[in-house]
């Protein structure tokens, strides 16, 4: 059986093409997806960083989604330009 995953996308439309990309990638590399993030092996948030709002919104998910993979087991992965650019202090300030 496959590898499932699960994308959130948060913040622009290029966000939304790189989360398409990385779908279309993980397809053909034999990874399912899921709908149901609680249920997928492998949780992927997308995130932004533009402006404070975003990165508030990047925040809660990110602990949102570390919440359900503490539950439910499986590996979470962060990506994106709040990833890209902040990655020191959230690796230092979230768990």
């Amino acid at each position: 059986m496959a590898e499932t995953f699960h994308i959130i996308t948060l913040g622009c439309p290029k966000n939304t093409v790189d989360s398409g990309n990385m779908t279309a990638l993980l397809e053909q590399a034999g990874f399912r997806r899921e709908d149901d993030p609680e249920s997928a092996g492998v949780l992927i948030v997308n995130t932004c960083c533009f402006i404070g709002p975003a990165r508030e919104e990047s925040i809660d998910t990110i602990l949102e989604a570390a919440r359900i993979k503490d539950e439910s087991g499986g590996s979470l992965i962060v990506t994106g330009c709040m990833a890209q650019h902040y990655k020191d202090q959230l690796a230092d300030e979230l768990p």
